[in-house]
């Protein structure tokens, strides 16, 4: 059975790049253009969802923002959420973990990155 994956991220370029290669792993991928999409996508998906790709730096609602609201909602909170974000920066990555990220993935991003991100939150399809 194929995974289902969801990419939350405003840049169209990031999601296609990151669609094909999801794809090319097996999954099947919904895509999210910003925060607020991204929510509205697990609220209808949760329960067929089995990794979220989650952009840092968006408009109107930023990706911490989203984890946030994710992990609040206890049928949701255990959904593995890997973070992307084109800042190397500390204060954010540990940001996102305190706030319950799983895994951090910096762009621009390879795609053995994102092989080894999903093994490394246990949703690899092997």
């Amino acid at each position: 059975m194929n995974k289902k994956a969801l990419i939350v991220d405003d840049d169209p370029v990031v999601r296609m790049i990151l669609k094909s290669i999801l794809e090319a792993e097996g999954y099947v991928v919904e895509l999210a253009e910003d925060g607020m999409q991204g929510l509205e996508v697990v609220k209808k998906k949760q329960n067929e969802l089995d990794v979220v790709f989650l952009d840092v730096m968006m408009p109107q609602m930023n990706g911490f923002e989203v984890i946030e609201k994710l992990k609040n909602q206890e049928k949701i909170e255990g959904l593995p959420v890997i973070m992307l974000t084109a800042q190397n920066d500390d204060s954010e990555l540990l940001k996102g973990y305190s706030l319950g990220a799983d895994y951090y993935i910096t762009k621009p991003f390879t795609r053995s990155q994102i092989t080894y991100g999903l093994k490394t939150v246990g949703v690899k399809n092997d």
